[in-house]
């Protein structure tokens, strides 16, 4: 419902900004002056998308991991967007040279994220889920699930 909710706002933003380019204000919100707002948009869906999962998640009870670095790479995202529009309409001197550099390293973040996160998916060994039972690092429960994923090779659907 909010993903509809704001995509039926993105749209209605987007009309707006043609007629603002268009005819009341073409130096600020022309395309080619105001094109880093969609990258405000993606970063707010980013945004409106973890709400919506971690409330979802945690009326039923489960543990949302990761919000740092997903509410992290959202707000870069509008930051930049920002930055970037600012840059263009005159409000940010200087960093019209540099804002290129910023989305190379949000790319080198994505693409950090998900070899990490495939990393963190692999099937673990017995005896590692073993020595973290015993260590009190994880429950009986997970550390069966653990077991049951690493004899399945992974295949295991982790939340």
């Amino acid at each position: 419902m909010i993903r509809g909710i704001f995509w039926g706002l993105v749209v209605v933003w987007i009309g707006f900004w043609i007629w603002l380019g268009s005819s009341v204000a073409p130096q600020t919100f022309a395309f080619k002056v105001a094109w880093p707002i969609i990258f405000v948009i993606i970063g707010l869906l980013g945004l409106v998308e973890l709400i919506q999962s971690v409330i979802r998640r945690s009326r039923r009870g489960i543990q949302f991991k990761h919000v740092g670095s997903k509410t992290f790479r959202a707000l870069l995202l509008v930051a930049v967007g920002l930055a970037i529009w600012f840059s263009n309409i005159g409000l940010i001197a200087g960093f019209g040279q540099w804002w290129w550099a910023l989305i190379v390293v949000v790319g080198i973040m994505i693409i950090l994220s998900v070899i990490v996160h495939k990393a963190r998916k692999r099937p673990r060994k017995v005896s590692v889920v073993i020595d973290k039972l015993e260590d009190g690092e994880i429950d009986v429960d997970e550390a069966v699930e653990e077991i049951r994923c690493s004899k399945r090779k992974g295949s295991c659907r982790h939340e």
